[in-house]
């Protein structure tokens, strides 16, 4: 009907008579698009790349975490809940640990997974699981749950993720990178959409995380690829390594300078 992304652009490429088909590149998934010739800011870090040189037009200036973010408000006896899990796993001193479960707005309504899931603390007397729902499921859809398993039908995920010490996740760069921010090592179920399966190949490729097989894994399974993010010291080492090249781009203001000196480039070549 010509109210797709590609119209949009289309129309918006004659209004200012742009190249269109000259100039971009539409052939893939990314949204907007590729741009042949224009500089491209890329929201992210190269270290979190497989190892190669970028074009000489692309920047990459840090990747982009709201933690100021106003996330919406909880019910009384949510916050009660969730606030009562910090509190038992911070006077444990290292003695419990809490598993954060997220899906995003999709993967989260697989109930025959999250079942799986669920079954990890049965042998793990130390653990609590937290699960988001994301909305597309309410927590009574999941039955009875064990005691040390509170599935919530939304979660303030930077909140939790300061107490977490293990996330089990789609895959989502944002979650990823949330996860790098905190040190959390994360054991990812792949949603197979947009960004996933190439976040998820860097992130196995990094050492930060596990890569699990939704359709296959057994609880057991799931289990054990949790108990080896939390014993093996090498997934934290690669987050703390990781977490110091994310926040040096903030540090040194690499998005601002990179604008400043596109735009005086800009200003350059019009006035020679």
């Amino acid at each position: 009907m010509g109210c797709d992304r590609l119209s949009v652009w289309r129309l918006l490429a004659r209004e200012v008579d742009f190249d269109f088909r000259g100039g971009i590149d539409d052939s893939q998934w990314l949204i907007p698009f590729t741009y042949r010739r224009l500089p491209v800011l890329s929201l992210h870090a190269l270290e979190f790349e497989f190892a190669h040189r970028p074009p000489q037009r692309v920047r990459y200036v840090g990747p982009m975490v709201l933690e100021s973010r106003i996330d919406r408000p909880m019910t009384e006896e949510g916050r009660r809940t969730l606030d009562a899990i910090f509190e038992r796993r911070r006077r444990a001193e290292g003695g419990r640990k809490l598993i954060y479960a997220a899906f995003g707005s999709a993967f989260s309504t697989d109930p025959d997974f999250l079942q799986r899931l669920v079954g990890v603390v049965v042998e793990r007397p130390e653990w609590d699981l937290v699960m988001s729902l994301s909305g597309r499921l309410a927590p009574a859809d999941l039955g009875p749950l064990p005691g040390r398993v509170h599935a919530f039908s939304w979660l303030p995920q930077l909140s939790v993720l300061k107490h977490a010490d293990v996330a089990v996740t789609h895959g989502g760069i944002s979650s990823v990178d949330e996860c790098v921010l905190n040190e959390v090592p994360m054991l990812v179920y792949c949603g197979l959409e947009t960004d996933m399966a190439g976040t998820t190949a860097r992130l196995v490729h990094h050492g930060i995380g596990i890569a699990g097989d939704r359709p296959r894994d057994t609880t057991p399974v799931i289990r054990e690829h949790i108990d080896r993010l939390l014993r093996e010291p090498g997934f934290g080492d690669n987050l703390g390594r990781l977490r110091r090249q994310y926040l040096a781009y903030a540090d040194d203001r690499v998005a601002e300078r990179a604008v400043a000196s596109l735009l005086e480039r800009e200003t350059h070549d019009r006035t020679s």
